[in-house]
């Protein structure tokens, strides 16, 4: 079993190496945040700063962030914990926000947005009694939506964690600039949103037609909403971001026809968990899409194969950020 710790830090510099290493060492320790005068007797600490007060943390010099420090009132700290069926955790990061701009014209945003383009892990503090801190380890940023300025964050990444399971990094051509833009030209309904867009990873997807195989039979190959039964209409859609082969279970997915999957990742569509319905962002209000609204999502026979209501409510709030912007 190949590390991803093992191949990332053959791609980084050796102190920072030398960094990631050490977190992911501490993993699971609960105490006070490492800053120099809390590290006098501790062995073998990296020639870095390891933190910042709160936040995201870029080293002087460095092009990409090492850790993130959350605070009992951190304005970053953008959801809960929440804990996979796997045994990972994910964790939404709102984007910092201050003097020097926000989204990714902020130098910390940019900093672990790289991270994100790169697929480097960066630490990750959490706040518990008093002023102690739990070190969750190294997490992948596994996405950052430039709509509602979130970062998602997957972990914990450690010596154990394989390749097969958390994917690696496939090179993006040279002449490729951050951020990693796509447009979806075809679509007047983005057009009419100032066209809203995604970013993309260059991240190698297993698997991914096993995946979409997989929700067309637990869904009859028919749309969840609209019961759309054209297969090559019909899309394997993740709730949440692609993480991995852990990610491409049934549980993080929606058979969903090609255009709602669209809209479904532009956060101009989601599900209310308590009576599994379809809400429509009112920014498409004047649009045929308005009918959708309150539409009963038709779901699998075998509860087992019904999508995480846990998953659907993270992707939820940023459907509520996106209706505020």
């Amino acid at each position: 079993m190949d590390s991803v710790l093992h191949e990332v830090v053959s791609r980084v510099t050796p102190t920072h190496a030398d960094a990631l290493r050490w977190f992911a060492e501490r993993e699971g320790f609960e105490g006070k945040r490492p800053w120099p005068k809390n590290l006098v007797s501790e062995p073998n600490v990296p020639d870095v700063a390891l933190t910042a007060e709160r936040g995201i943390h870029v080293p002087r010099n460095w092009d990409y962030a090492l850790s993130v420090a959350l605070t009992k009132s951190s304005q970053y700290r953008d959801g809960d914990l929440e804990v996979q069926e796997d045994g990972t955790w994910v964790l939404m990061l709102r984007a910092h926000e201050g003097k020097d701009g926000v989204g990714l014209e902020s130098q910390w945003n940019r900093g672990l947005y790289q991270c994100f383009r790169q697929r480097i892990p960066v630490a990750v503090f959490m706040p518990v009694r008093g002023s102690n801190y739990r070190w969750l380890g190294l997490a992948f940023v596994d996405d950052y939506d430039d709509i509602t300025r979130t970062f998602l964050l997957h972990g914990p990444v450690n010596a154990e964690s394989s390749t097969e399971d958390w994917g690696t990094v496939v090179d993006l051509p040279s002449e490729s600039t951050a951020p990693a833009w796509f447009l979806d030209d075809s679509d007047p309904l983005m057009w009419r949103d100032e066209r809203l867009t995604r970013l993309s990873v260059g991240i190698a997807r297993e698997g991914q037609g096993r995946f979409r195989e997989l929700l067309l039979d637990a869904y009859g190959g028919a749309c969840a909403i609209t019961q759309y039964d054209a297969r090559p209409a019909l899309d394997g859609a993740h709730i949440l971001p692609f993480m991995g082969r852990p990610s491409d279970t049934a549980r993080n997915g929606l058979l969903l026809r090609s255009d709602i999957h669209r809209l479904f990742d532009r956060y101009l569509l989601a599900v209310d968990t308590s009576n599994m319905t379809a809400i429509v962002s009112s920014k498409l209000e004047r649009t045929r899409y308005s009918d959708l609204h309150g539409a009963k999502l038709v779901l699998p026979r075998d509860e087992r194969l019904w999508p995480s209501a846990r998953h659907l409510e993270m992707h939820r709030q940023r459907f509520a950020q996106a209706e505020q912007i």
